[in-house]
């Protein structure tokens, strides 16, 4: 799973870079897999900075999630500061 997330990003980024739907899917991918890798491995095994940024990363999913469809549907989106209330 984390191999197709990366290869997913990877295209995105390489196609899409300047778009803003698809910089808000990398963000969320990389959310995304932050929950597999805590959830994969156990936090326990990571350092606890390591496992800190896990736990941030994974409760950024609903908020990547959200600017990602909003992004996506909406073609004059527009983020600033804003946008993360």
């Amino acid at each position: 799973a984390l191999a197709l997330l990366l290869l997913l990003g990877a295209v995105l980024l390489r196609d899409q870079r300047a778009a803003i739907p698809a910089r808000m899917g990398v963000a969320l991918i990389a959310a995304i897999a932050c929950n597999l890798i805590a959830e994969g491995y156990g936090l326990q095994r990571f350092p606890q900075p390591v496992a800190i940024a896990l736990i941030l990363g994974e409760g950024a999913i609903s908020g990547f999630f959200w600017l990602f469809v909003r992004s996506w549907f909406d073609d004059e989106a527009h983020f600033g500061w804003f946008s993360w209330s």
